[in-house]
């Protein structure tokens, strides 16, 4: 009727042969009540750190056990290598009440990289970039940010690239011009499916024109999002475009989209097809505006 919890780390190379085994289970038992695994890196040097919750376990190349980082009030919710090399985590800081994005070196966590220009970074995912690059994603579109000046600059938009962020389960660059992306859609029929593709960097000259209709909501729901993306997929001849009005909402006030939405049907200036999911049918037919 014993039981005993074991953790071991392994390292392979890219044809599946392991190269390393570090033997965790001393090293987090008498640490910590419970060990929860969440992220792997492993710097340009080959140095590994392991990510657990509120502390970063850090290792040689040759799984030597090095000085660990302990957080205090810090939660790691993300942690990668950038294509040079260089780790670095974000972590919830619950004394600032933010979210801090910072390099881990030298046995420790580096100074906040503040990020500038494109894009808010309060809620966004993180992906490994190429060279001292990371990729951001807000769910709506794709960001670059450079983590030694924090300067980000927007990639792409999703929609546009015909994927609905929703359903995003991984994102690397393969190269300066190109990204890897898996999808998983889940089903509760249990017919789950996945996807994987790669996005090429196109001169808009090359890609092949069709006529633009814009969907407009208040809320795009994956529902709306996939449908579109399979449209967009299949037609030759049209491809829709959304708006999303929730773009106008701020921390103060919900009702900005509502009220964009509602001044740009009652003048005409409205998007070609538009949600009613959100509701407001009668006050649109009041004002004959469909």
């Amino acid at each position: 009727g014993d039981n005993q919890e074991t953790y071991t780390a392994y390292k392979y190379d890219m044809s599946g042969n392991q190269l390393l085994e570090i033997d965790l289970t001393d090293i987090v038992s008498s640490a910590e009540d419970w060990f929860f695994p969440q992220y792997v890196a492993q710097d340009g040097e080959g140095n590994l750190f392991v990510a657990s919750d509120s502390k970063i376990y850090c290792f040689g190349a040759d799984g030597s056990e090095k000085e660990h980082i302990e957080l205090q009030d810090q939660w790691v919710s993300s942690m990668l290598s950038t294509g040079d090399g260089t780790v670095v985590a974000n972590y919830y800081d619950s004394n600032a009440g933010n979210p801090v994005l910072c390099k881990v070196e030298n046995g420790k966590l580096g100074d906040p990289i503040t990020i500038s220009g494109d894009g808010n970074f309060n809620s966004m995912n993180f992906y490994p970039g190429t060279g001292n690059t990371l990729m951001a994603s807000d769910g709506n579109f794709l960001y670059s940010v450079d983590i030694g000046t924090g300067v980000s600059t927007k990639m792409l938009s999703w929609l546009d690239s015909d994927i609905n962020a929703t359903n995003l389960s991984g994102v690397a660059a393969t190269g300066e011009d190109q990204i890897l992306v898996l999808c998983s859609r889940f089903s509760m029929k249990g017919d789950n499916t996945y996807e994987m593709g790669t996005l090429t960097k196109t001169p808009a000259s090359e890609i092949p024109q069709r006529t633009l209709l814009t969907l407009g909501a208040e809320y795009l729901d994956s529902n709306i999002k996939d449908a579109v993306v399979a449209y967009n997929r299949k037609s030759n001849d049209y491809r829709i475009t959304l708006v999303d009005y929730s773009q106008y909402n701020t921390e103060e006030d919900y009702t900005l989209s509502t009220q964009q939405l509602d001044r740009d049907v009652i003048s005409g200036n409205c998007p070609d097809i538009i949600s009613l999911a959100s509701g407001h049918q009668e006050k649109y037919i009041a004002k004959g505006a469909l």
